[in-house]
């Protein structure tokens, strides 16, 4: 950890460049084409024009990278396990074809990142570092693969070597990214501000600005600040219609506010344009506050239905708000702890070992609880929902002086904290004060 923290100031001087193009986003099976009716995006045809030229010269390598490369792209703006499955088979193709070049690695790895193969996009990057050392986004994946899995020494060191050959908009959102977890919500923001001038001066894509604005919201709402998330928010959308991320926030946003009405249209929007499992969850818990619980079923039952569909897919983790779904429930436990166990299997992340101990926590399992949850704490991220799993795990073990702390910090660093944890936290910190 000493390393990480020296390490912070050579990420923070050398952001002061121009910027480039960043990556990050999740994956849900893509069934636009069932709901939405409209014409052609310029991604979409420009993937068009790709086939054909594969189909017509399908010995060029360069046709079959470019065709992975767009269905990386309309992985971004819609989501959609196709999207990723029909670039890695454009992209193995080109690899045959040509072995040499690195950017097909770069994008090979983009797609296991976007699995959550996060091992396998290490090897992609090694690859693609072997065959061309000078290449700053080589370094990117490298890093945000280590990120993933918790490494976050070499998530430095591998940021550094980006940083030094090529500092821009995808160092300030990784900065961004780095500050908030060791806890500098201030720095988090500063940094993704400059992020977004920087896309802005350069007239970078539309989705990749309206991510950086997503970026930003979401900082401010784990901020306890919804006003100015849901700005960013809609500034996303006016950025790029439709953005599903965008989407799924807004409704994120309403959920925790207890307008239940604008939740369900935000969440079942962001379910047409992309049907990832999450979200499908977060429709089954607005209509649990409404008291539907038929419909609540429906979309908890059709969630699970998604998540095996990844794993069918092959697609890793992904099941983290399916294990808390199940632990704040109390229910299906023992499934909640083999996906916990699974997630955090060769992982240092500090979300996974947070998953982990609730789970622990809520099987009776103390001892491994707070070791876990010790572990998730290390950086020392300000989230509110660290501080709630922490000081519950402290009250049950009746460390009342922790417990209070950590209780009082999810209840105050986040206003729009999730009312029904507010709430057991406030009486758990009632039932403290009341303990002679």
């Amino acid at each position: 950890m000493i390393k990480l923290i020296m390490l912070i100031p050579v990420l923070c001087f050398a952001i002061l460049f121009n910027p480039s193009i960043s990556n990050a986003h999740g994956v849900g099976k893509d069934h636009s084409e069932e709901t939405r009716t409209k014409a052609l995006s310029p991604t979409d045809r420009l993937i068009e024009d790709y086939k054909q030229k594969t189909e017509k010269d399908p010995q060029d390598y360069y046709y079959h990278s470019k065709l992975g490369e767009l269905y990386i792209q309309k992985g971004r703006e819609v989501g959609g396990i196709d999207n990723y499955n029909n670039a890695e088979q454009a992209l193995m193709r080109a690899v045959e074809l040509n072995p040499g070049d690195y950017r097909v690695y770069l994008h090979l790895g983009r797609v296991s990142s976007y699995k959550h193969d996060f091992h396998k996009t290490l090897e992609y990057a090694d690859k693609a570092i072997e065959l061309r050392a000078d290449k700053a986004a080589t370094y990117a994946l490298k890093g945000d693969a280590h990120l993933e899995l918790g490494a976050y020494d070499e998530t430095l060191k591998a940021y550094a070597l980006m940083l030094y050959l090529d500092p821009g908009f995808d160092s300030y959102t990784r900065v961004s990214r780095i500050r908030f977890l060791i806890g500098d919500t201030a720095g988090a923001i500063k940094a993704m501000e400059q992020a977004i001038d920087s896309a802005r001066r350069l007239d970078l894509p539309e989705e990749n600005m309206a991510w950086a604005e997503v970026m930003m919201g979401s900082l401010y709402f784990d901020s306890g600040e919804p006003e100015k998330a849901e700005i960013y928010y809609r500034n996303a959308l006016v950025l790029f219609e439709d953005y599903y991320l965008a989407l799924e926030h807004l409704g994120e946003l309403y959920l925790q506010s207890g307008e239940y009405g604008k939740a369900a249209s935000f969440y079942r929007q962001a379910i047409d344009v992309s049907p990832k499992p999450e979200y499908y969850l977060a429709l089954g818990d607005v209509y649990t506050e409404l008291g539907d619980k038929v419909r609540s079923q429906q979309f908890y039952s059709k969630a699970q239905e998604q998540y095996e569909i990844y794993r069918l897919e092959g697609i890793k983790g992904h099941s983290r708000e399916l294990i808390l779904h199940y632990a704040d429930n109390n229910k299906n436990l023992d499934r909640a702890l083999e996906l916990a166990l699974l997630d955090s299997k060769d992982n240092e992340d500090i979300y996974a070992y947070d998953t982990l101990a609730w789970v622990y926590y809520k099987i009776g399992d103390l001892a491994k609880a707070e070791d876990a949850m010790n572990k998730a704490l290390r950086l020392g991220t300000q989230d509110a929902l660290l501080y709630y799993h922490a000081g519950m795990i402290l009250y049950k073990q009746d460390n009342v002086a922790k417990a209070k702390e950590y209780l009082g910090l999810a209840v105050s660093s986040n206003q729009q904290f999730d009312d029904s944890k507010a709430s057991e936290a406030r009486a758990a910190l009632m039932e403290i004060k009341e303990t002679p």
